[in-house]
């Protein structure tokens, strides 16, 4: 299973639902809560003039409209995760992580 298809699936069991998307277009109608990820970097390990290993960043949203609501600790727990920042627009939060998947 290619590296996307499985942090995929670690995003659905941390939301709890199917409602993940990978770069939707404006077309879809996002239900919250749910979780918007794209690749964003590519982390590499050099050592003796080459590249001995590489992580692809993903910045990661979730997005939901219960200010208790708990997805956002779930991710947190997938390795190489960290937090980047809390906003809301019209009532809906958004926390944006970063996701290193190798």
């Amino acid at each position: 299973m290619a590296q996307r298809q499985k942090l995929h699936k670690r995003l659905e069991l941390a939301l709890g639902s199917k409602r993940v998307y990978y770069q939707p277009p404006p077309s879809v109608k996002l239900e919250y809560p749910c979780i918007i990820y794209s690749k964003t970097d590519r982390e590499l390990l050099r050592a003796d003039n080459s590249v001995y290993k590489s992580f692809d960043r993903y910045q990661v949203v979730v997005l939901y409209t219960d200010p208790d609501f708990d997805a956002t600790d779930h991710v947190l727990t997938l390795p190489w995760a960290t937090y980047n920042r809390h906003y809301a627009v019209n009532n809906v939060y958004h926390d944006v992580l970063y996701v290193y998947s190798d």
